[in-house]
């Protein structure tokens, strides 16, 4: 799926990080979407506001291999989500995401302590094979 530059915006965002999941007609739960693989959302007005809360829904997703949400401003808060569900998927034993490739570029991302952390939910992930923090002009 990819929505790259385009206006989506954090309210655009929040109705498809709901949308990332289908309601169990057995159980009325919401469940992940059973075989996205690719989620382009760079360079859609993305912020903190709504990061958070897509980046959990994309996480969830156990077929998603590339997740891309470079030329945003996202920040470190939505960073710090992706790292917690990355670290999550590592200690399910890969049933969480099955993300090949993270870009994250261009966010404004500032913490250096947060991407340390991200860092450390990627080596334990595994699985990633390519993670794009470049840009992020202000870490340090």
């Amino acid at each position: 799926l990819n929505l790259s530059r385009t206006r989506l915006r954090d309210d655009g965002a929040e109705r498809l990080a709901y949308g990332l999941a289908t309601e169990d007609q057995v159980t009325g739960r919401r469940r992940p979407h059973a075989s996205l693989r690719f989620l382009a959302l760079d360079e859609i007005g993305l912020t903190a506001a709504a990061g958070p809360a897509l980046a959990a829904a994309a996480m969830a997703i156990p077929t998603l291999e590339e997740l891309v949400l470079g030329r945003n401003e996202i920040g470190d808060e939505t960073a710090f989500a992706i790292s917690e569900a990355l670290w999550r998927g590592s200690a399910c034993s890969r049933s969480g995401a099955a993300l090949l490739r993270l870009d994250l570029s261009e966010n404004k991302l500032t913490d250096a302590e947060g991407l340390a952390s991200l860092a450390g939910s990627v080596a334990a992930h595994g699985y990633l094979q390519s993670l794009d923090l470049g840009g992020n002009e202000h870490v340090g």
